[in-house]
């Protein structure tokens, strides 16, 4: 009788299961364009901007500014990330949980979300 390769425990031929391996190849692809798109993400848009804006009297200050992109974009991006819903707040939410996060930690280079995110999925 054949036995299961990783536990050695006895097992009929009509519960056996191989590996479908061109469908994990595929799979493996998948996941590996995620986490390029990922790191991407993270590298372009986990980190604040310094940004050129006016003041009151109409003088150019610089400020650190959160990059913030559309909805139809985020939607994109989760869809080919396969649904991670999480992944972007919109903006009043963000700000309100980077306030939040400044109150209890002090990273400077990264926004709170990102560093959130990872320990959430």
């Amino acid at each position: 009788m054949p036995t299961c390769h990783v536990t050695g425990i006895e097992i009929g031929l009509s519960e056996a299961l191989v590996l479908n391996a061109p469908a994990a190849a595929r799979l493996l692809h998948r996941r590996l364009h995620q986490v390029r798109l990922l790191e991407m993400l993270l590298k372009e848009y986990g980190r604040m901007a310094a940004v050129q804006t006016m003041d009151a009297e109409g003088l150019p200050v610089m400020r650190r500014q959160a990059r913030l992109i559309c909805e139809a974009i985020a939607d994109a991006w989760v869809e080919e990330l396969e649904g991670s819903s999480k992944l972007f707040l919109l903006f009043s939410e963000w700000r309100m949980r980077r306030h939040e996060w400044k109150k209890t930690s002090s990273p400077k280079s990264v926004i709170p979300d990102a560093a959130e995110a990872a320990n959430e999925d």
